[in-house]
């Protein structure tokens, strides 16, 4: 086991589809599909597992250039999807970042980057944006800029999910950046 479980659902007929890596968002699934996205679910029990199997493979293909190339699990799992995957981690967005070369599809990536600025998990994902209601916004805003779905749909996405576009950067203190890096 590498840390990541296929869904056992069904193929949907919905005309775009995602995948999800998260072990908390089962809702995201069916919100997404009240927009016409077809979502699978999939479970991450280990991104560091995954990551460590990539190396690992990387390093075999090095070390044995004349053989088959070995194939990450990760890359295995995605083989043959098409879609679009929104990985979201209650920790660094650097998490499952690490393990994106290895997914065949464009993924986005969502995270609370290490910060503990809430009560609880569930505050927690609101404030930076990595509730079911911020994954499935940035399926869909995925979908838009690779011209799979309509603006409007997003548009109306926004609303439904009571999501203020101009709501402050999860990331910044008082308006202002929290690292000393780049600023708008």
């Amino acid at each position: 086991m590498f840390g990541l479980l296929r869904p056992k659902n069904a193929e949907l007929s919905r005309k775009e589809r995602t995948g999800f890596q998260s072990a908390y968002c089962n809702l995201c699934g069916s919100v997404a599909a009240g927009y016409g996205v077809s979502a699978d679910v999939w479970s991450v029990t280990s991104y560091k597992e995954l990551y460590v199997d990539g190396l690992a493979c990387e390093r075999a293909n090095m070390l044995n250039t004349g053989k088959k190339p070995k194939q990450p699990y990760v890359a295995e799992c995605f083989d043959g999807e098409e879609g679009i995957v929104v990985a979201a981690s209650d920790y660094l967005k650097a998490l499952p970042g690490a393990i994106a070369k290895w997914v065949p599809l464009p993924m986005m990536l969502l995270g609370t980057d290490g910060f503990g600025l809430s009560e609880d998990r569930a505050r927690l994902r609101d404030h930076f944006e990595v509730d079911a209601r911020f994954i499935t916004l940035g399926a869909l805003s995925a979908l838009v800029q690779q011209d799979k779905l309509p603006e409007k749909t997003f548009k109306q996405a926004l609303k439904d999910l009571k999501i203020d576009p101009d709501k402050p950067d999860p990331f910044t203190h008082h308006g202002k950046p929290v690292s000393k890096g780049r600023s708008e």
